[in-house]
């Protein structure tokens, strides 16, 4: 604490440029807009040329940093999560002051954009060491409030990871509802048929140090194996892919029970995250059914029972377990390669007759639509089904739209006439002058958040 308060100047300079850096999305911080935050917060030529003794900012043409001549070059952070990082501070530094409507409007505006994640990530857990209630209270309220994303998977994201960062602590405000908004696009994303938004769930999941070993998570994972016979398999192989670490008793169980199922592929499958919870799964009770389950007669059970086992390590070498493995290895067993889990969108059949409507269609934007930046284009179906959509005003390709927006991780926004879809790096706003069309827009996407809460009703 005491560098802090000694560098203070020289950090408030960093942490104004790195979030004007991110304001303006870029890497290269030009020397007018070093010129410009040296003017902004009344920085002396001593403490700019102190700030880049640091280390932490070199100038673009790598040579030595700290005498004047450094102010007309352009500079960069070392690395771009030292960017992230004090952009975040100074995201607190205004949350904690006087202006925090500031910080409130820009989170408002941006929090959905991926290349700024991590910075909405460090602000979380800033907030929480610095045990500021009211900082706490306007962040959280902010990233939960309106305006929402309509798809809901990015705003899911969103919410899960920044409640990740504060330990998952029970003192968050909104943290029962995060929970539960992750639980519910866990359980739709097992009543699709589509893959997409398992992966994405996945992915967020891994992400994160806390969510993937809390219980409500286990418990819900458990009742999903309960409940979904006909997809068992898929649900336990999705357990697998998380970096579980402490399993719940409740889920262990569980994860148990298929052992003894008629379905050769279920009790395969369900060794799979037996295996990758490694030795906090290596209770008495687990050690001795796997064992007994060595003795079945399908050589693929037998196979991925065997990596179960010698995963959980010391644990596992009991007596009943190697006299099994001798009978259950009695021959030459081959590797057994898992099944691919192949899913096919009947979408792409629409796909095609959209492409095909672009590609007769004048080559004209849609009125109102303006690129955010210029770094990057777009990819991906979304934006083709809402020019489609809203040149032919045909509602049909509504929930055409949804499911593009879900498949690609798309953030959808309606502030007042404007729709604002934010991709990977790009925010693309559009004014629908047509309340007809705005409306129709809503409603199809308020359906769709209806059905993902429905899920555990």
């Amino acid at each position: 604490m005491e560098v802090y308060e000694k560098c203070h100047p020289e950090l408030t300079f960093l942490e104004t440029l790195a979030f004007e850096g991110m304001t303006s999305n870029t890497i290269i911080l030009r020397k007018e807009l070093l010129q410009k935050v040296m003017h902004n917060i009344g920085c002396l030529s001593d403490i700019y040329s102190d700030a880049l003794h640091i280390g932490i900012l070199k100038s673009f043409d790598n040579g030595p940093t700290g005498n004047q001549i450094q102010i007309e070059k352009h500079h960069y952070f070392v690395h771009l999560s030292f960017q992230e990082f004090f952009a975040a501070r100074h995201l607190v530094r205004l949350l904690n002051s006087t202006t925090r409507d500031i910080a409130i409007q820009f989170i408002e505006t941006h929090k959905y954009e991926k290349r700024l994640q991590l910075v909405f990530i460090f602000v979380s857990g800033l907030l929480i060491q610095s045990e500021n209630t009211q900082s706490i209270h306007t962040f959280r309220d902010t990233i939960s409030g309106h305006p929402r994303d309509l798809v809901g998977i990015r705003h899911m994201q969103l919410v899960t990871v920044c409640l990740d960062e504060t330990q998952c602590s029970c003192a968050v405000p909104h943290r029962s509802q995060s929970i539960s908004l992750l639980l519910n696009w866990i359980r739709f994303a097992f009543s699709q048929n589509d893959f997409k938004p398992q992966e994405a769930i996945a992915m967020t999941i891994n992400s994160c140090t806390k969510i993937q070993n809390l219980p409500e998570v286990h418990i819900e994972f458990a009742s999903l194996l309960t409940e979904a016979e006909e997809h068992k398999s898929r649900i336990a192989t999705f357990i697998g892919k998380l970096n579980i670490t402490d399993p719940h008793n409740q889920l262990l169980e569980t994860l148990l029970l298929p052992l003894q199922h008629n379905d050769e592929k279920i009790r395969a499958t369900v060794c799979y995250p037996l295996a990758t919870t490694g030795e906090k799964a290596a209770t008495s009770q687990v050690i001795d059914r796997l064992a007994v389950a060595l003795g079945d007669q399908n050589e693929w059970v037998r196979t991925n029972l065997c990596t179960a086992l010698g995963v959980m390590g010391e644990k596992a070498a009991t007596s009943q377990v190697i006299d099994r493995l001798v009978v259950a290895l009695g021959g030459l067993v081959q590797g057994i390669r898992s099944t691919d889990l192949k899913g096919a969108s009947t979408l792409l059949k629409l796909f095609s007759d959209a492409l095909q409507w672009l590609a007769d269609a004048d080559a004209r934007e849609t009125e109102g639509m303006q690129k955010s930046n210029v770094y990057d284009g777009i990819d991906g179906m979304s934006l083709k089904v809402f020019q489609l959509r809203i040149n032919k005003r045909d509602f049909r390709w509504l929930a055409v739209l949804v499911e593009c927006c879900l498949m690609e991780e798309i953030a959808v926004m309606v502030i007042g006439d404007r729709v604002i879809m934010h991709f990977e790096r790009v925010a693309v706003d559009t004014r629908i002058r047509n309340p007809e069309l705005l409306s129709e827009l809503c409603k199809a996407f308020d359906g769709f958040g209806l059905k993902v809460l429905g899920c555990r009703q």
